[in-house]
């Protein structure tokens, strides 16, 4: 595993780590010439277009990828790989209160609303326990 050293986030790759790292403080030098998001990567910049399409109705069939299981097709690379986990029963997250497992961090994330759990961000942790002076949330109730 790979960590990045501003945000702490791991990594499985060295390759995957040098994208993210582009992430944190390069120049946003794509734009949307439809809704004027900026992106930093050509290849999100790439996906988000394809977005506008899709609402639009404008997307063919040969621009989208397609389950080689069902044959279902997906606008982004990660949602037809998530879906795929689940034909293979690719389960790699697991709930540490009933042991339940999911496809996607997001999957364990609504999934731990139902222990009482609270969403702090998408990108993060799911957090229980927060201070009563500050509002900060935490993962743990260490003092």
């Amino acid at each position: 595993m790979y960590r990045c050293t501003l945000c702490s986030k791991t990594c499985k790759t060295k390759v995957h780590l040098t994208q993210h790292l582009k992430t944190h403080g390069s120049p946003k030098s794509f734009k949307c010439n439809e809704c004027g998001d900026t992106f930093r990567d050509k290849a999100t910049f790439e996906e988000h277009k394809t977005s506008h399409k899709r609402k639009n109705g404008d997307l063919p069939k040969t621009e989208m990828l397609q389950c080689n299981f069902c044959q279902k097709y997906f606008i982004r690379r990660g949602q037809l790989k998530d879906h795929v986990k689940r034909h293979r029963g690719d389960k790699q997250f697991s709930c540490a209160e009933c042991k339940a497992t999911f496809v996607s961090k997001d999957g364990l994330q609504r999934h731990m609303i139902s222990h009482g759990w609270q969403v702090v961000n998408t990108y993060t942790e799911v957090s229980k326990f927060g201070c009563k002076i500050c509002g900060k949330q935490f993962v743990s109730n260490r003092k």
